[in-house]
């Protein structure tokens, strides 16, 4: 799992792939969701070049949650990461707004497993 920061907003991509026979999974979030005023997200990468180069190995990419198109859609917010064994889930929690943040489709908790695409 990479997390990252410096864009204020929330982003979650997984990126799946093969090496050696074997899946793999990799979790990529951006968390900046503090400090600065919020801003609206401008727009999704190209990414065809990246999964073309990753053709051999089997690469997908999904694009778990997306930020907002404005910047109320985009609340300041912290990730709870919590590892249990063999289980991983997140939680983002909306810092100073009236309404909960759920950025997964209604919910703001998600398990990560093979099994998430």
């Amino acid at each position: 799992m990479i997390v990252a920061g410096h864009d204020h907003l929330y982003d979650h991509w997984v990126e799946h792939y093969l090496d050696n026979g074997a899946t793999y999974r990799l979790d990529s979030l951006v968390t900046g969701g503090g400090g600065a005023p919020a801003y609206a997200y401008v727009g999704e990468p190209d990414l065809r070049g990246y999964v073309a180069a990753g053709t051999a190995q089997g690469v997908r990419v999904d694009h778990l949650t997306r930020p907002g198109s404005t910047p109320d859609d985009n609340p300041h917010h912290f990730v709870l990461i919590q590892v249990d064994g063999d289980r991983l889930s997140l939680e983002v929690v909306g810092t100073g707004t009236a309404a909960a943040y759920t950025p997964y489709n209604g919910s703001a908790k998600i398990a990560l497993s093979d099994g998430v695409s």
